[in-house]
């Protein structure tokens, strides 16, 4: 889990980097403002729906995004 909390901030400079992209500071100001509102928005859906399905949707997520991330 932390590996893929983590995995984004440790290796997007360099990677930026190697791709001549000089604006890296707008994926950390989307970032935290996207996952704000997105904690505030489903924070009651494990009330709704279970937790065992918010969990297997979340890990679902960051498996996906990695994949995303890696492509």
């Amino acid at each position: 889990m932390g590996f893929g909390l983590n995995f984004h901030t440790t290796f997007l400079r360099p990677y930026t980097a190697t791709l001549g992209i000089d604006r890296v500071d707008l994926f950390f100001l989307i970032y935290p403002l996207t996952a704000l509102v997105t904690r505030v928005s489903c924070r009651r859906l494990p009330e709704l729906i279970g937790v065992r399905p918010m969990i297997l949707a979340g890990q679902a997520a960051m498996v996906a995004s990695v994949l995303l991330y890696l492509a």
